[in-house]
């Protein structure tokens, strides 16, 4: 009995590596699936070219927010990506200290210039004292002490009409410089352009110190900029002014042409790699700027875009496989 189930054990299991041996071998007949992409990729609309990627950034350097008076934040009055005038407002600080200051300076100011006018008042009386004994006839009839005393008068009276009025100058810059210090609560943009971060909100403290975070970053919109990485294997095919195109990853029908702005003639290590499976991490790119307008061209700072460059075409002797032919 042991034999016979021994014996269907062993044919069971024939049959089930035969079955399975047709089934792979089926499956490896089957002519793969070739994955079509979900989005079709970028192609050049030059000949020859030179492929990079590039980095939209600011025409000119991006302007970090700060403040020149310290305290908490009651309002923000903008958001990422709101364009912005010179001289509107981007955020109020709490000035209720400020304007207590200036309460108490407006006093100041008041006494002081109530000092003035007694000064004043005391030096026209002895003006007129002085006046009085000037034009009398006999000089016997007041003593010489008397006389040099009203004279000294005067001149102490005059002293006094000076100090009072320096101290209500002093009064007056006071006043000043708190409605100073109450107009910057207000922080207002410096330049036309756009927010490009907001880095507080309302409750928070906001601090003079310059090594942290900034408020706000603010970039100007006249222009962006596109720093593209050419590879130095390619960097003896670029020409200066050369044509460019750039196009939008994620949308190949999104695209613009790109004006020549310079170029950085220092070839330095690659920073922003893109994951491609032949990339070098230790590869040296130049980095050539063009430039496009922001209206036309519907793109963030930051995003990485596809650049096509147009190029000399690649001499036959200096492809591959050229110089080996003529070394045989």
């Amino acid at each position: 009995m042991k034999k016979i189930s021994l014996l269907h054990f062993l044919i069971g299991a024939s049959l089930f590596g035969i079955g399975g041996g047709l089934f792979m071998g089926y499956l490896s007949s089957k002519e793969p699936k070739v994955q079509v992409p979900l989005i079709a990729p970028t192609t050049s609309p030059f000949e020859f070219f030179i492929a990079g990627s590039g980095i939209v950034e600011s025409s000119q350097q991006n302007t970090t927010l700060g403040t020149s008076i310290a305290g908490i934040v009651t309002k923000v009055h903008v958001r990422p990506g709101d364009l912005i005038k010179k001289g509107e407002a981007l955020l109020t600080i709490d000035d209720r200290i400020e304007k207590a200051a200036l309460k108490t300076q407006e006093a100041n100011l008041k006494a002081a210039l109530t000092a003035v006018r007694e000064a004043q008042s005391t030096l026209k009386s002895a003006q007129d004292q002085y006046s009085l004994i000037a034009k009398i006839v006999d000089k016997r009839a007041i003593s010489k002490s008397d006389f040099l005393k009203i004279q000294n008068d005067v001149a102490m009276a005059r002293t006094a009409v000076d100090h009072a009025k320096s101290l209500s100058d002093v009064a007056k810059a006071q006043v000043q410089a708190s409605k100073v210090n109450i107009a910057l609560c207000t922080v207002t943009s410096p330049l036309d352009g756009h927010v490009l971060q907001v880095n507080t909100r309302p409750g928070q403290y906001a601090s003079t110190d310059s090594s942290g975070s900034p408020l706000m970053l603010l970039g100007p919109r006249a222009h962006y900029d596109i720093r593209i990485d050419i590879d130095e294997t390619d960097a003896w095919r670029f020409q200066k002014g050369a044509e460019a195109t750039a196009f939008v990853r994620g949308n190949p029908n999104l695209s613009t042409k790109l004006t020549y702005a310079y170029t950085e003639p220092y070839v330095i290590p690659k920073q922003n790699l893109n994951g491609d499976a032949t990339e070098i991490v230790d590869t040296r790119v130049l980095q050539v700027v063009y430039s496009f307008d922001p209206e036309k061209f519907p793109v963030y700072v930051g995003q990485q875009l596809d650049v096509y460059i147009k190029a000399l075409p690649v001499a036959p002797d200096v492809r591959y496989g050229g110089p080996l032919e003529k070394s045989r």
